[in-house]
């Protein structure tokens, strides 16, 4: 999912940032003050605007080293120059009135406000704009005679450009549709264009001069705060461009309430990201649950028929906790949850022949980690966890783990087909997914907090096909 926010932003390397969750609640309710003040419009679409400069300011620096002449490449770096000074100018102007109530972003302000004020600053911005205003008012001719160009200064000859553009503007209209074509143009200026540029700078060699100095004089100017700021906030950016694609199928999000691992938790209409962000011609229908944790509950255990939705929702849950230790808005309409500093998975994988183990003994040893890693803070999500074991084994195996996460005081959700533990201790509680009460094999994808009882589901099944045990006696004539 974060590698599908971070396509056509490679440059920021943000998978790194998604993967690294809060160590603590203060980072937590740090990281969600940041972003409730990028998702206001004044402030993220300052924001915005200046990713948007900055990418175009390393464009610069990156097609300028590809340049041939030295005078093109210096030009297009006074551009990039000019275009970073300026862009941090703005986004200076734009927070100084800006509602800010994060611990973050008004740091930022006042650092950017001291940054533009700061000597090495002003004379960064006084000559990279003072050369773009000399390059500016630079005019010449080009006279093309049959092999020969030559270059000479203007003299107030007569501007066939202004007339051209004069007699065609007859033709202007308004609403016309706006053409674009590919340019076959290289990039590079080739010999005829860097001739006449050579030229031009022997007529005006100050300018030009100044330039050869700036570039050599100004090395790294971008400041590393300021490079660190538009990194970082494409790490939210990316996301809320997400969540409002989301929100306008209709779907909920919030910023969850964090409180200590202990704590009640509940969340209503939490879905599942990864699913309902799918890119496909006809997006999936998402169906919203509720889940609730209350003391002394720790283990919740899903239960219920096949493809009834019950992976998806326990992935839902951890996604929910991961998203609120990111700081970041979870999928759900209200969420109090209790802050998870590690979360552990245990889903089933299949067979490799490099293990030169088996699926029940990739399970054991991976199952062995998550017990020796998982502290009371810690959330564990188990998906139908020892499945390749016959039905005696995986209960044995199954009770013996929910009391070792009980021990432990750890959070789980445990996606199984045995009822049974559902009802070990008070720490266990029930959630099941149901089917339509007309119609056993349609799934309702709606996860209830309800007695765990599979018999009631298998009736339900006979009882459609005509195969209960008062049915098979009427067949048979008893």
């Amino acid at each position: 999912m974060f590698r599908g926010l971070a396509t056509g932003r490679e440059e920021y390397d943000l998978v790194p940032l998604y993967e690294a969750p809060a160590a603590d609640l203060d980072a937590v309710h740090f990281r969600q003050e940041v972003a409730r003040d990028l998702e206001r419009p004044p402030v993220g679409d300052a924001v915005r605007r200046f990713a948007d400069e900055m990418r175009r300011v390393r464009q610069l620096l990156a097609a300028g080293q590809q340049r041939r002449h030295e005078l093109q490449r210096g030009r297009m770096f006074v551009d990039a120059a000019v275009a970073y000074v300026e862009s941090v100018a703005e986004l200076e102007r734009a927070l100084a009135d800006a509602p800010l109530d994060s611990r973050g972003v008004r740091a930022f302000r006042d650092y950017v406000r001291w940054l533009v004020g700061a000597p090495a600053f002003v004379r960064l911005r006084a000559e990279a704009t003072g050369l773009e205003a000399e390059f500016g008012q630079i005019t010449y001719l080009v006279h093309v005679r049959e092999r020969r160009v030559v270059v000479a200064p203007y003299r107030g000859e007569v501007d066939f450009g202004a007339s051209v553009e004069a007699s065609f503007r007859r033709f202007e209209g308004s609403g016309e549709t706006e053409y674009r074509f590919p340019s076959r143009r290289a990039p590079d200026l080739d010999d005829v264009e860097g001739g006449i540029l050579d030229r031009v700078a022997l007529l005006f060699p100050g300018p030009f001069d100044r330039m050869r100095r700036f570039v050599v004089g100004v090395s790294d100017w971008i400041d590393p705060a300021v490079r660190r700021f538009d990194r970082e906030a494409q790490y939210f950016l990316a996301y809320f461009a997400l969540v409002e694609r989301l929100r306008a199928r209709g779907l909920a999000f919030c910023y969850p309430e964090v409180g200590a691992a202990d704590e009640d938790e509940s969340a209503e209409g939490i879905f599942d990201l990864a699913l309902a962000g799918r890119e496909e011609p006809a997006p999936p229908t998402i169906v919203v649950n509720d889940f609730v944790r209350t003391a002394p509950e720790r283990i919740v255990v899903v239960t219920g028929p096949n493809q009834g939705g019950k992976t998806t929702f326990a992935r839902a849950v951890g996604q929910l906790h991961y998203l609120a230790a990111l700081g970041l808005p979870v999928p759900a309409r209200s969420a109090r949850l209790g802050f998870a500093e590690r979360i552990f998975t245990h889903f089933g994988a299949p067979e490799a022949l490099a293990d030169l183990r088996g699926r029940l003994e990739d399970d054991l040893v991976r199952m062995h980690r998550i017990l020796t890693d998982a502290t009371r803070t810690s959330l564990v999500i188990l998906n139908e966890s020892f499945a390749s074991a016959t039905l005696e084994d995986a209960l044995q195996l199954g009770e013996e783990v929910v009391r070792q996460l009980i021990e432990r005081g750890v959070r789980a959700v445990y996606v199984t087909f045995l009822d049974e533990l559902s009802r070990i201790s008070p720490e266990t509680v029930s959630l099941v997914a149901t089917v339509a009460p007309d119609d056993p094999n349609v799934r309702t994808f709606r996860i209830v907090r309800q007695v765990a009882d599979g018999r009631a589901y298998a009736m339900a099944l006979a009882e459609k096909h005509g195969l209960t045990y008062s049915d098979l006696r009427r067949r048979m004539g008893r």
